[in-house]
């Protein structure tokens, strides 16, 4: 009785037949090295149990052979709707840029007023503690500028 797992699938087939799936992995083996990535090898290793299945079968070698698509001349009207996409892309591009530059410009003023409120604000704050420290909390300053009149309660 003979097996029909993987590993017994040599002895149903001449190895002869099976050389194209050799020089295939030396192929794959070098292009992983070079590619420093194993999907060559794991393709050919599909590739292999694809063909090693199909003489299992008594089907013969499949060939496969890839071919460049053939170039054809465009029609005018190819080539109008062609030169309009382009156009649309442009003025989209366009516009794009435009909404950028714009984005950009609104973002630097926001910046440049919150920088310069920041400032203000700091020297404000500046101000204040300069106040405070004149005063040495005699009399507690509100930061509206005016003065907060604090009334002691003594016993009588």
């Amino acid at each position: 009785m003979v097996s029909k797992g993987y590993y017994n699938t040599m002895e149903h087939y001449d190895i002869t037949t099976s050389m194209p799936l050799l020089s295939g992995l030396e192929t794959a083996f070098q292009d992983s090295l070079t590619s420093n990535t194993c999907i060559p090898l794991l393709k050919q290793e599909l590739k292999s149990k694809i063909q090693i299945r199909r003489l299992r079968q008594g089907q013969g070698e499949l060939k496969v052979t890839f071919e460049p698509k053939p170039k054809h001349e465009l029609t005018d009207e190819e080539k109008q709707k062609q030169a309009r996409r382009r156009e649309v892309n442009r003025m989209a591009a366009l516009k794009f840029r435009r909404k950028k530059k714009d984005k950009i410009t609104e973002l630097e003023e926001k910046a440049n007023k919150l920088t310069a409120e920041n400032k203000r604000l700091e020297e404000e704050l500046q101000q204040w503690r300069n106040i405070h420290e004149t005063r040495q909390c005699s009399t507690p300053v509100t930061p509206e500028g005016g003065y907060v009149w604090v009334l002691i309660q003594t016993d009588r």
